[in-house]
């Protein structure tokens, strides 16, 4: 087999990665439904539909260049063996647990998840939105140096005869030094990367039990009841935030804009939880009868007009900060982890066509 060949190989493995990922999520979509989880349902429903347009892309055109494609479905496999292995470890560790303690274990559904959680939980569960800080970092910094290390790494006499075994000739290496395709190419890497980090655990915590989700186990984080037979907040964020930026990647947008639709969503729509519940006395209702704070909307409008601002500048900030209001106030059972990013970038894309102004001060 040639390394065309292998070159195909890995994209089919890679679209079958996601494929599947949607299959999952669809039959997860199905549980929702049953129990009248609407909102877990329709939001789990919507990501799986994007992953199967995410899959039927990469079988066409490609997402990633070889040899990514290969290094990604590499990824998967290391993923996939790490946590089915944690799996069966606790199944292995359930057996020599008395029926008692099974019973009291934390991991229980009617301990797991829950109507209402603590203000600390709230935090804890929130901080994790901070890591939308990261393709910040991954965009303008890391990924840049990454491909520089990888290309010096492969050229080095003693890794050439290795690397042309495993992965072809250096000439088909896709990228030169500083390469403003690799950038866009390895952050979009990142982002369906994170998204393979942590949907294994996600599928077993839904399909067969929370005990048995290294995530699970690790954060001990408790989910919202509405979040039961649904795919959790992480999942939703990184979808969402990997089909902005696969709207750059088409063309549809500018990397700027994804980037900053995508940490809005993150930040904002935390820091209006975690100011709403800390300082929140003037309370709202929105229009699906929640009970919101005026302190909470000023603190997610204000924050998503600053962020944005930096992106885009200060006329498309306004945008930003409008369309972050309304999806705020005029609340839909839809994640919003999963629904601000991809409406804040068409939303952008409407403003400039409409506008036509140039992107930035």
């Amino acid at each position: 087999m040639d390394f065309i060949q292998y070159q195909a190989l890995w994209n089919t493995i890679l679209t079958f990665f996601l494929l599947i990922s949607a299959v999952i999520l669809f039959q997860i979509s199905i549980k929702g439904y049953k129990i009248k989880n609407t909102y877990g349902a329709t939001s789990t429903l919507i990501s799986a539909v994007i992953l199967l347009l995410l899959s039927f892309y990469n079988n066409v055109y490609g997402l990633f260049p070889w040899p990514y494609n290969g290094f990604f479905t590499w990824w998967a496999g290391i993923l996939l063996i790490l946590y089915v292995g944690f799996w069966g470890v606790m199944k292995i560790k359930e057996k020599g647990e008395s029926v008692n303690n099974q019973k009291n274990n934390f991991y229980a559904d009617k301990n797991f998840y829950q109507d209402e959680i603590s203000l600390k939980m709230e935090y804890y569960r929130k901080s994790f939105h901070l890591a939308g800080f990261l393709i910040i970092l991954a965009f303008y910094v890391v990924c840049n140096l990454v491909n520089n290390a990888v290309i010096e790494f492969i050229n080095d006499p003693n890794m050439i005869e290795r690397y042309e075994r495993l992965w072809g000739s250096l000439s088909l290496y896709p990228y030169t030094i500083n390469d403003p395709n690799a950038i866009a190419d390895l952050t979009f890497f990142a982002l369906l990367g994170t998204f393979a980090f942590v949907c294994f655990p996600e599928y077993i915590r839904v399909l067969v039990g929370a005990k048995y989700s290294l995530y699970n186990y690790l954060t001990k984080a408790v989910l919202r009841g509405k979040e039961y037979k649904s795919a959790g907040p992480q999942i939703f964020l990184i979808i969402g935030a990997t089909t902005s930026f696969w709207f750059a990647q088409m063309g549809w947008v500018s990397y700027n804009i994804a980037i900053a639709a995508a940490v809005v969503a993150c930040f904002s729509d935390a820091l209006a939880a975690v100011i709403g519940r800390t300082y929140g006395h003037h309370k709202v209702k929105t229009l699906d009868k929640s009970t919101k704070s005026l302190e909470g909307f000023i603190a997610g409008t204000g924050s998503a007009y600053i962020i944005s601002m930096i992106f885009v500048g200060p006329v498309y900030a306004i945008f930003v900060a409008v369309i972050f209001f309304l999806l705020d106030y005029f609340t839909l059972p839809i994640a919003d982890n999963l629904l601000n990013p991809i409406l804040l970038t068409l939303g952008l894309m409407l403003a400039i066509d409409l506008l036509g102004l140039p992107i930035g001060w």
